[in-house]
């Protein structure tokens, strides 16, 4: 009498047979369109994304899409290795059936394996791999649309044994066919496949791989390094003009200023750390060589809470303050033009800070108007110079803001409460108070929300979601306390 374990290694082998002769001939089709619909994606996203290089002569696609259905033997495997082969055998009673009896029901089982089928987005660099998934995350409806859900979209990337993160997502398509979507460079590809030579499935090896640990993954170290350099290579070419015109106006307005304002702080005044504001309002004003600096509004009165807001932030940074005096003077520098005066300073100034937001707005591809709401809402709990001088604070928030309404868009608590969260979260990015949010933040019931995201990012699998583990712990103390 055959033992358990030869009793359903020959069943195994019957769904080998199965899977050989039924199922990959129709699990062509599904791979062949899950292709076309990425492929469809990237293309039309391509340059909203920085996922292509375009210029008069070619366009040069930072991405290509690969396919496979498992082979027969990794399947064979997979049932003994995975322990799918014993759920399939239980599942449907095949110690006492014939499979062929239950042939039907075995092949959808197949079907949903989560990796059954494989698609791969190989991209140029690892900074193109990071661009690929943002642009997955923002495309929910689109996926709706062409019937393919995700498990695990937001658990991404997975750090590997290697020392490589990957972005390995599980999916299922048509609720038919379940398939796994890579996203790598080609060198975290390449590392990746000499890895997979090297150890994959030859457990005699897997000793040596242990001890070995150490050196795999200081070769991701030293990968990261190299992609770090291939991608300031490529980006040479492209951000040339841009830096050289960059550098020309460096130049000018230190020839221009520079002599101005030493004679008023008696010591060198360095505009490089400011130059990228300079850049853009003179852009914006277009203004007349300055022969002489006035400061008369420095001393000007305010009537408006929020430019009584940005005064106290002005007057504890030297940026902020030669950043507006060269401001107004280029502004009073032309002719046809109403004059910044004391009278009109209130409104003017108003202008100045719209100005500055647009300047972020374009950096960080937002709306002029909504960014200068959340200045002023943010001028309103903190004085830090950072609100206007940080494009990193901006940054982190930006992506932070985006992950969490993300988080909104599967989970009721978090959005019934994300626009609070998120504000608060704004606020303690820039070193704000959020006092005066949480009597109203309790009674909301603000902390289920903020208890899901943590939750959610609590294994901490990259640094955006430490930041947001922080943050969401620091601000469910702080309703603890009221």
């Amino acid at each position: 009498m055959p033992d358990f374990i030869s009793e359903n290694i020959e069943k195994y082998k019957e769904i080998t047979e199965v899977y050989k002769a039924t199922v990959t001939d129709t699990l062509e089709a599904p791979l062949t369109k899950l292709k076309s619909v990425f492929a469809q994606l990237l293309n039309e996203k391509a340059q909203d994304y920085s996922l292509q290089k375009v210029n008069s002569v070619y366009k040069s696609k930072y991405y290509s899409i690969k396919g496979r259905i498992k082979e027969e033997t990794s399947f064979y495997e997979k049932l003994i290795r995975k322990n799918i082969g014993l759920s399939i055998v239980a599942g449907h009673n095949l110690i006492n059936e014939d499979v062929n009896t239950k042939k039907a029901g075995i092949i959808s089982d197949i079907q949903k394996l989560d990796d059954i089928i494989g698609v791969r987005i190989v991209t140029e660099l690892k900074k193109d791999c990071i661009q690929v998934y943002k642009l997955l995350e923002n495309s929910k409806d689109f996926f709706i649309r062409n019937e393919i859900s995700f498990q695990d979209l937001e658990d991404q990337p997975q750090r590997m044994k290697n020392g490589l993160d990957i972005y390995r997502i599980k999916g299922i398509f048509q609720g038919l066919y379940g398939f796994e979507l890579q996203i790598k460079s080609k060198i975290d590809e390449a590392w990746g496949d000499l890895d997979h030579t090297l150890f994959y499935k030859d457990y005699s090896v897997t000793p040596i791989k242990d001890t070995v640990q150490v050196t795999m993954n200081n070769v991701g170290e030293l990968l990261d390094r190299i992609e770090h350099l291939l991608y300031d290579l490529r980006e040479s070419g492209a951000n040339y003009v841009e830096n050289s015109e960059h550098i020309k106006f460096q130049e000018k307005i230190e020839n221009e200023l520079s002599v101005l304002l030493k004679e008023k702080f008696d010591a060198p005044y360095q505009l490089k750390e400011i130059s990228h504001f300079l850049k853009h309002f003179h852009e914006l004003i277009s203004p007349e060589v300055l022969i002489t600096l006035d400061y008369d509004h420095l001393r000007w009165p305010v009537q408006t809470p929020l430019v009584d807001s940005y005064l106290k932030i002005r007057d504890s940074n030297f940026h902020l303050i030669v950043i507006e005096t060269i401001y107004i003077n280029w502004w009073n520098s032309r002719d046809g033009v109403d004059k910044i005066i004391e009278d009109n300073y209130d409104n003017q100034i108003q202008q100045y800070l719209f100005d500055f937001s647009r300047y972020y707005a374009e950096i960080l591809s937002e709306d002029s108007d909504d960014f200068f709401e959340g200045i002023k809402n943010l001028m309103n709990h903190s004085s830090s110079s950072e609100i206007l001088l940080s494009a990193a604070r901006h940054k982190e928030f930006q992506e932070i803001s985006a992950r969490i309404m993300s988080m909104a868009a599967e989970d009721e608590d978090i959005d019934n409460n994300h626009r609070e969260i998120i504000k608060m979260i704004q606020i303690l990015i820039f070193n704000g108070d959020v006092t005066p949010f949480l009597d109203q933040a309790l009674d909301a019931n603000v902390g289920d929300g903020l208890i899901k995201i943590k939750d959610i990012v609590k294994n901490k699998k990259n640094n955006l979601d430490k930041k947001i583990f922080l943050l969401a712990t620091e601000l469910l103390e702080s309703l603890r306390n009221i």
